[in-house]
């Protein structure tokens, strides 16, 4: 927040100023719409006043948001088949994919193979394979999660 006076942005490309004209105390403020990776930086704040100059910095880190998630239906196959299980994910930078069964790793079944594509691929399924299945993409910004229920019968 900026007091009475002149805010803009230090060390930005172009510096943009506001200047607000007040009578003893207020507070002004300056609001970012869509804030994107090039606003990250210093900012500047500097009050004139007839009682003299006062100024403030701050840093502005953008952070990336977390990874959104997709996922199917319930999959539903025959024993002795292949289950593929697939979590879509959006992220405007890289992440990562784990997929838990039960609260472990998934890729700790032997009969279990993550695709090319990151579905999750289980072997010569059988009935015990039946149950919840969860996806967790995580990049910088944070871990998003979603579950795909296996139906085999």
């Amino acid at each position: 927040m900026c007091q009475s006076g002149t805010c803009g942005a230090a060390e930005a490309e172009v510096p943009i100023f506001v200047t607000i004209n007040s009578s003893e105390s207020d507070s002004a403020s300056w609001e970012i719409e869509k804030v994107t990776l090039k606003d990250e930086g210093y900012y500047e704040c500097i009050a004139i006043s007839s009682a003299g100059t006062g100024q403030a910095r701050t840093f502005l880190d953008v952070s990336e948001p977390p990874p959104a998630i997709t996922v199917e239906q319930n999959v539903t196959v025959s024993p002795g088949t292949h289950a593929v299980l697939t979590c879509h994910v959006v992220s405007t930078v890289g992440f990562n994919l784990t997929w838990l069964r039960g609260g472990n790793d998934a890729r700790l079944d032997p009969r279990v193979n993550i695709l090319a594509n990151l579905s999750l691929q289980v072997s010569k399924v059988t009935p015990d394979d039946s149950g919840w299945y969860e996806c967790i993409a995580g990049n910088e910004g944070g871990n998003t999660a979603d579950r795909i229920y296996l139906i085999v019968q």
